[in-house]
């Protein structure tokens, strides 16, 4: 019986993305009823992928304060917003000097 790739795919999310050789091991010892035989596939799936990715941690903050005003500026924008001011603006610019 020729088997489809899909088919590899659809038990490999169906049983909770096991590895291949996990996949090929219920086959043999048939814990599952009605699946077909899978060989030994070296086949990856996006979600697999996905959940093998690490996330870096942030580097450690340097706790450097400027010690002059206007040398270090914190600025952020903020809009459009869903109601106008008095002179009809939809935006916000927020500018904190990091001395002051």
């Amino acid at each position: 019986m020729e088997l489809d790739l899909y088919t590899v795919r659809h038990w490999h999310c169906r049983l909770g993305h096991p590895s291949s050789s996990r996949l090929h091991d219920v086959t043999i010892c048939n814990m599952a009823s009605g699946m077909p035989y899978i060989p030994l596939l070296n086949t990856m799936c996006g979600h697999c992928q996905a959940g093998k990715q690490i996330r870096e941690r942030f580097p450690k903050s340097n706790n450097h304060q400027a010690i002059k005003p206007l040398k270090l500026l914190h600025i952020d924008l903020c809009g459009p917003l869903p109601i106008s001011s008095l002179g009809r603006s939809n935006y916000i610019s927020v500018i904190v000097d990091d001395c002051t």
